[in-house]
């Protein structure tokens, strides 16, 4: 399950890259709007948490097929079509490849898909072990990630535009930005070390 975490830094170096162009580019004087350079960067930051999620499950469920972790209630749920099962496939690809398909389409975005989906792989109280982690409520962790998940939703949804102000965006920062994937770095990390 390493991979997922190793993923989800790389992919936040990815976000913290466009941070720098923004800063270069803003440091420079330049003319142009680069309020898309912080958007980019909010649906980039969640893109990679989601992606953590749908990569953590799969692994650890590739980890309880081969016995290295303990079967869930959810897990056992799990049906699979035996058109997919590979019997000499050690590694267990066929079952990985079908995870993958089985769930692409899913949003591990919100707290309770986020819970649901780690329920699949292990039966902690996930917001509570995570609050512990990071010092904070279980209340804000949830609340301020349903705020960032909002924002991503109203930037890659409806161009991030203001619903009573025909033609105007909503305002956005790069302190607000650093927050945001200050917050996810912090989110993800929490979550890999309680559900390893």
């Amino acid at each position: 399950m390493k991979a997922s975490i190793e993923q989800f830094r790389q992919n936040l170096v990815h976000v913290r890259n466009l941070a720098t162009i923004y800063a270069e580019l803003h440091q420079n004087g330049s003319i142009l709007d680069l309020s898309d350079i912080l958007r980019a960067e909010v649906v980039l930051a969640v893109s990679a948490l989601d992606n953590f999620i749908h990569d953590l499950v799969r692994l650890g469920m590739v980890e309880i097929l081969q016995d290295q972790r303990k079967r869930t209630k959810f897990y056992q749920e799990v049906k699979i079509s035996m058109n997919v099962v590979g019997f000499n496939d050690k590694p267990y690809h066929w079952f990985e490849g079908e995870i993958r398909r089985r769930y692409q389409e899913e949003s591990f975005q919100r707290p309770d898909k986020i819970a649901d989906a780690i329920k699949r792989i292990s039966e902690i109280n996930l917001w509570e072990k995570v609050a512990t982690e990071i010092l904070e409520s279980e209340e804000s962790i949830k609340n301020e990630l349903k705020g960032i998940v909002n924002r991503r939703n109203f930037i890659a949804h409806e161009s991030d535009l203001e619903p009573n102000t025909p033609g105007k965006r909503f305002d956005i920062d790069d302190m607000y930005v650093e927050k945001v994937v200050k917050f996810i770095e912090k989110l993800a990390e929490a979550i890999y070390k309680v559900v390893i």
